[in-house]
């Protein structure tokens, strides 16, 4: 829902920087940065941030020039596509961030007045059975420099990397050794995703080594029913 963005210009400048700042913080009471308790990804997490860096930049340089009596059209566009974005981003309906953190069970009355969700936004139906798909993937190096492409699929999908059907991300759980693990509890690593075919950069200081993961379907919005683990995968790293 677009309307939980405000897109006057100024309104929407404090709403997205706002909003950053908050999920990097971490609330009183709580082990973990805010970003991660409402149930967003490192990389969206990372993402939002970025959205908010390529605002700032092209809304101040607006600003700036108005300021000025400079009225630079191409500029507007730039300020006005930036804004755009991130509202698409954030309410894409495949994928709606901001359903994700007012259904997260860790959701706050503050955090619903940060990102301006209302509580009737978060009532809704929701699945609460655990995901009973067993995730299989492969791990192929891919083009050296420690970069390893992942490719997960369900048995009812194995034809294609795909996320099955009551599942909406994967967590990877991994380590970097010689010696295999005695199960996923061993593997320190960890790497949530919401696409079934992704690259994960391991360092070229890995190169030779040997990588052992386990992985699992999972709700990022309840992850009290994520699936199976998987059994262990290895390969080596080039």
């Amino acid at each position: 829902m677009a309307a939980r963005i405000p897109q006057p210009d100024n309104d929407f400048n404090t709403y997205i920087n706002a909003t950053a700042t908050y999920l990097t913080a971490t609330n009183p009471g709580f082990a973990s940065p805010n970003w991660e308790r409402l149930s967003l990804t490192g990389p969206e997490f990372t993402a939002w941030v970025n959205y908010k860096n390529d605002w700032n930049l092209k809304y101040q340089k607006v600003v700036t020039q108005q300021e000025q009596g400079i009225r630079d059209s191409a500029a507007i566009t730039e300020k006005n596509d930036s804004k755009k974005q991130f509202t698409q981003w954030a309410t894409d309906p495949k994928l709606n961030k901001l359903d994700r953190i007012g259904a997260s069970p860790n959701c706050t009355a503050q955090d619903r007045q940060v990102f301006n969700i209302k509580e009737r936004d978060e009532t809704r139906t929701v699945p609460t059975t655990p995901i009973a798909t067993e995730l299989f993937f492969d791990m192929k190096p891919l083009g050296g420099g420690g970069s390893m492409r992942f490719s997960c699929r369900s048995a009812h999908d194995a034809s294609r990397a795909s996320i099955p059907q009551g599942a909406n991300g994967l967590e990877i759980r991994y380590l970097i050794g010689s010696t295999a693990p005695n199960s996923v509890d061993d593997c320190p690593a960890k790497e949530i995703r919401t696409e079934a075919l992704f690259t994960l950069q391991l360092g070229a200081a890995n190169t030779t080594q040997k990588l052992f993961a386990y992985g699992r379907w999972i709700d990022i919005k309840n992850q009290a029913r994520s699936g199976p683990w998987s059994d262990m995968v290895q390969t080596v790293i080039v």
